[in-house]
Order: C-alpha cells, then sequence, then structure tokens
C-alpha cells in the first residue's frame, strides 16, 4: 500500500509540474468486462468492473489515476471422491491503475487514442463455493493467506465521441499482462489461484471535462 500512496503522490506532482493554463482536468465513471485464461481445466463466469477516474491533459496527452473494483470468477472440475460436481472460485480486487492516452487520431466529434500504463492489484476477498451431487453447497470464505501486492501492464485503444462541450463518451479494448502476481506460490491444492498472467477486457466509460476559462 505504501507504494501505491508513493506513486499516486509522483503522479499528482508530474500533473502539476507539467500543467499549462489551456490545459483542463476530467473525471470518469466506467464499467468493465474481464475475460482471463484461467486454464484449460476451468472456465470464466461473467467478470465485470467499475472505476474512477481523475486526468489531466496536456496537449494530446492524458494521464489518469484513481481506483478500480473488479472480480475475477471462475469454475474448475469437481472431486469424485467427495461427490463434489464443480467448484466456483469468486476473487474480488481493488486496482489503482496510472494509465496514459495519446490522441492518433481526431475529426469533428470523434477521436481514438493509444492506451497504456500499470495497474497495482490487491486482493481483498476470495471464496470457494463447491457444488456437491446430492445438491448441497458449501462456501469457504477468507482464503487470503498467500496474497500480495501484484502489477499489472496495460495496453489497448480507446475511442471516444464527443457529447457536446463537456462530456465524452469513451470506449476501450485492452489486454493485460501481469508482470508481478498478486499471490505466492502455493502447494498443490484446489484453492490455488491460477497464474493467468494475461486476460483481456473492454471498457465503457462517461467522462465530464473541466475546462478552465482559457478553454471555453
Amino acid at each position: 500500500m505504501k507504494r501505491i500512496i508513493f506513486c499516486l503522490l509522483l503522479f499528482f506532482l508530474a500533473l502539476k509540474t507539467f500543467s499549462q493554463d489551456k490545459d483542463y482536468f476530467s473525471t470518469e465513471f466506467d464499467a468493465n468486462y474481464y475475460y482471463y485464461f484461467v486454464g484449460d481445466n476451468s472456465s470464466n463466469n461473467f467478470n465485470y468492473g467499475f472505476s474512477i477516474l481523475i486526468s489531466k491533459y496536456i496537449n494530446k496527452v492524458k494521464v489518469s489515476s484513481g481506483i478500480n473494483y473488479s472480480t475475477k470468477s471462475y469454475n474448475t472440475q469437481g472431486d469424485p471422491f467427495w461427490l463434489i460436481e464443480k467448484r466456483e472460485h469468486n476473487l474480488d480486487y481493488l486496482n489503482f491503475p496510472i494509465i496514459t492516452n495519446i490522441e492518433i487520431f481526431s475529426h469533428r466529434k470523434f477521436s481514438s487514442s493509444v492506451l497504456t500504463g500499470f495497474t497495482f492489484n490487491q486482493i481483498i476477498d476470495y471464496k470457494i463455493k463447491s457444488f456437491y451431487l446430492n445438491g448441497e453447497t458449501l462456501i469457504e470464505d477468507n482464503l487470503l493467506n498467500d496474497k500480495k501486492l501484484g502489477l499489472t501492464f496495460l495496453l489497448g485503444t480507446t475511442f471516444s465521441k464527443s457529447i457536446g462541450n463537456k462530456w465524452l463518451l469513451n470506449l476501450s479494448p485492452f489486454i493485460n499482462y501481469k508482470l508481478i502476481p498478486d499471490h505466492n506460490d502455493q502447494r498443490p491444492d484446489y484453492k490455488n489461484i491460477p497464474d493467468d498472467r494475461v486476460f483481456l477486457g473492454f471498457k465503457l466509460g462517461i467522462e465530464y471535462l473541466f475546462k478552465t476559462s482559457d478553454n471555453k
């Protein structure tokens, strides 16, 4: 957590240092969808997330930071010996992104940019729900003994449409690569979190621009 606070302080100091009179801030709320590559014996459930971001525009560059909540839910095969049909694994995350959009195209109300950056990942909850052949279920929770702060690299594209003078609608497909896993190596066990370093996603967001008087 100290590393996150330190990086965020550097981020806002950089914004203040490089900002100019004609630049402006924005705030954005977005919804996310994620697809994880969790292994041959696993299958994804619906995975989603929500973010709140604060951004600073410097010419054609937009630098953003904020907080994101996300889920990772997937099923694994059961255990015939214990009469378990399948297991559902559910993880909750808090993520702290520091990302940059570099504009590469703009025409009238439409624009596109390259999206890149890093995200700190922290598991905040992990539960396993076991489904038995007789219809019963068992929930194991607070399975967080092997968690640690992870780091993910983000690369994608953002497509934006202006709505009036102060609103933007943003759509961003992206790919993530986990540089530092969010959990330690574990001995073989059904509770293990898969070392899924690559996952895909997209986000849809609405952004409000706080323009200064020089930008109106």
